[in-house]
């Protein structure tokens, strides 16, 4: 995994008497920025301003039970960026729990421009018992038909995802939130932001954002990632928790954020 290579190389680092040289690179190596870094070196005890930097920017944790005050959960972000298998990931995970009955959930399939984007989320649904919405129609007409024939359910909803700069396609988006909004429904927004995008993802939220409101992020390829250090950016700039982390090909692959587990990757015993 991902993180025991950043344990490996505190536990490294911690070996001997560190210059801060040595620990800029290994920030570099992470991914963070330059602003960053030298917001942390120049401490002149860097380790444990780096640690404490993590601790005051990670400012939430959740459990089951938060996501439950919601019934409509809304997936955004890019083609590529795992979003459909992280819409199946996360209702199984609530499914999981044993609170709600499966004929509960829903999952509607509101990417309904992209070739195989429906037979790909019928699949994934499929592997774990999962009821599915599919209908041809534009996303939202496909949305108000779903929430009009179950609007007693949890939804989730897949959306579509091509290229952030299709700004009719961020307007259907839209367009969905609102049909949402105009049954009542409680919403959560989660854009799923992949891992291994690099800061070019802070200015495809940043364009999501100015179209209808992100609530969160779901985190995916985590474990294929060797720069994580631009996610911890996107929630200092836009404020944005994380939700779960999607780290593998199996359905079974996630996890809702804990912060408390998740610092714990980053400590060794000398750096508390």
């Amino acid at each position: 995994m991902f993180f025991g290579k950043i344990k490996e190389s505190l536990k490294n680092l911690f070996k001997k008497q560190i210059s801060k040289e040595e620990f800029e690179r290994f920030l570099i190596d992470l991914g963070f920025s330059y602003s960053f870094i030298k917001e942390i070196v120049k401490d002149k005890n860097f380790l444990d301003t780096f640690y404490k930097k993590l601790e005051d920017l990670i400012n939430f944790s959740f459990s089951l039970d938060y996501f439950f005050k919601f019934d409509t959960f809304l997936f955004l972000g890019p083609n590529g960026s795992g979003k459909t298998s992280s819409i199946v990931k996360f209702a199984y995970y609530l499914l999981k729990s044993g609170k709600i009955n499966k004929d509960k959930f829903l999952i509607v399939g509101a990417d309904t421009y992209r070739a195989g984007a429906q037979e790909q989320l019928k699949k994934l649904a499929q592997k774990v018992n999962l009821n599915v919405y599919l209908e041809n129609g534009k996303p939202a007409s496909v949305v108000y038909k779903a929430l009009e024939e179950n609007k007693d359910k949890y939804i989730f909803i897949d959306t579509s995802g091509r290229l952030e700069t299709n700004k009719n396609l961020l307007k259907e988006i839209f367009k969905i939130y609102k049909v949402c909004q105009k049954f009542k429904r409680k919403i959560l927004s989660i854009y799923i932001l992949d891992a291994t995008y690099g800061k070019h993802a802070k200015n495809q939220i940043k364009i999501f954002k100015s179209y209808l409101p992100i609530d969160g992020l779901g985190i995916t390829k985590f474990d294929i990632s060797k720069k994580i250090g631009f996610i911890f950016e996107v929630i200092e700039e836009y404020k944005l928790p994380i939700f779960f982390i999607s780290y593998g090909e199996n359905l079974e692959d996630i996890s809702i954020f804990n912060k408390k587990e998740f610092l714990k990757n980053f400590q060794v015993e000398g750096n508390l």
